[in-house]
């Protein structure tokens, strides 16, 4: 009879596991962003023969945008940043916090540079500083140890 075999992934070197964890993290993140940028954008369509590349074009656009597309918007990086940290900190085999928070602070950085190249309402700014990381801490905390 032989000895049961451990899962690959549990022999996996660690730097390895973790990097492909903080991978998974960011591609969930990544496709909730996605989701919800599309689905604001058939809620809220840009004017026809706006020109996403033009920084001048998507700030008029943006200018017109109503208040509601912008909570949709830090909801859907909340629900992001969130999603991704649970699911870093659920593969993580340890640390799962760090990892949690590090997908976290992955759509933390990318929405900030985000608001910093279309302007966006200034409230955006401290709900997202503030909101983006206590959504990553509150998901690792949902994942027991």
């Amino acid at each position: 009879m032989s000895a049961p075999s451990t899962p690959p992934a549990r022999n996996m070197h660690p730097t390895i596991r973790s990097a492909l964890v903080l991978l998974g993290g960011v591609i969930v993140s990544v496709l909730v962003v996605i989701l919800v940028d599309t689905l604001i954008g058939m809620m809220y369509p840009l004017p026809p023969g706006t020109d996403h590349n033009d920084r001048a074009a998507m700030a008029r656009a943006v200018a017109v945008m109503p208040t509601s597309a912008f909570v949709f918007f830090a909801v859907g990086w909340v629900v992001a940043a969130a999603s991704g940290a649970y699911v870093a900190a659920r593969l993580a085999t340890r640390s799962p916090a760090l990892h949690g928070m590090i997908v976290a602070i992955f759509v933390l950085v990318a929405t900030v540079a985000n608001l910093a190249a279309i302007p966006h309402p200034a409230w955006l700014w401290p709900a997202a500083i503030i909101l983006i990381p206590a959504a990553g801490w509150f998901a690792t905390r949902l994942v027991k140890a």
